[in-house]
């Protein structure tokens, strides 16, 4: 009940001797905590505290620390240590190891490597390097041949006259057959500076770029049944019905429209002379027989 009404029961300890509760202080606390943490219960105390040796003080120094005398080894070269360093050696000059300098210089050629462009659409005799695993080359497509109406002097029946020109004008650029106005000089020297030029290089440059960059391979096909596929054998489908059952016969005109009831026992049939008929499905009996006046029955 204790424990329930006070907080701070667990600072509470029972002195024994004295027969009495303690509670301890926060300070208490703190020395506890850091004595089973390993630490001094001062926390004034730093036992790493930097010792600084002055000049003044090297007559303090004339006596080592240890009395013992020094060991043989101090004054050996270690054997462990030139193993060591043989092994360092062979790893070098085999290239097994890498210095430092090494390291850096192989990160900036590996970097100059992967910032090397390649042309896909060159030719292996004509590149020098290539990256590896890369697809193979392929030829850029060609453009196509000017035609009689690119031409500086064409002939009379491909300029345009002034109807066409308007109508060439008025019309959105997607429903032009050409890009361009037919025109005729008299001398080469004439022809003014074609004003897409540019464009039209860099749309070129944007076709190539965004190619698929896929080899079709051409299929010579010298037999052409081989592109048909193989039919089923007949016997590999049945059973099928083979011979006619059932046949209702009324209609004399297109039949437009068929619907089987629920339950499955009756058929209504629409044809284009306005006739709707309703069979009997086992049976092919007609139930009923309505003549629909002024129209198609093109549902039912």
């Amino acid at each position: 009940m204790e424990r329930q009404a006070d907080k701070q029961w667990w600072t509470k300890i029972h002195d024994y001797l004295n027969n009495k509760d303690v509670k301890l202080t926060k300070a208490d606390l703190d020395l506890l905590r850091r004595i089973r943490q390993g630490n001094f219960a001062d926390k004034e105390i730093d036992p790493f505290e930097d010792w600084d040796f002055e000049k003044d003080d090297a007559e303090l120094f004339a006596h080592p620390f240890n009395q013992a005398t020094e060991p043989k080894r101090r004054f050996v070269p270690s054997k462990w240590e030139r193993l060591k360093v043989s092994k360092y050696m062979l790893a070098l000059k085999k290239g097994w190891m890498k210095t430092l300098a090494q390291r850096k210089q192989e990160e900036e050629d590996q970097e100059r490597e992967n910032d090397k462009l390649w042309d896909v659409w060159e030719d292996d005799t004509i590149v020098a390097w290539k990256p590896r695993r890369m697809p193979k080359p392929i030829t850029a497509p060609k453009r196509d041949l000017p035609k009689h109406a690119e031409s500086f002097n064409p002939p009379e029946e491909f300029l345009f006259d002034e109807n066409e020109k308007k109508e060439w004008d008025a019309a959105d650029p997607e429903d032009k057959e050409k890009n361009f106005l037919p025109a005729k000089y008299d001398a080469l020297r004439k022809v003014p500076l074609y004003e897409d030029l540019i464009k039209e290089h860099f749309e070129r440059c944007l076709d190539l770029y965004l190619c698929p960059r896929l080899l079709r391979k051409k299929v010579n096909v010298s037999d052409m049944s081989q592109l048909i596929p193989e039919m089923p054998s007949p016997n590999d489908l049945k059973p099928f019905p083979q011979q006619m059952s059932i046949e209702f016969s009324f209609h004399s005109t297109c039949v437009r429209a068929l619907a089987i009831s629920p339950n499955g026992l009756y058929l209504a049939s629409g044809d284009e002379e306005h006739n709707l008929v309703i069979w009997h499905t086992r049976t092919s009996k007609i139930v009923r027989k309505y003549k629909l006046p002024n129209r198609v029955v093109d549902c039912v």
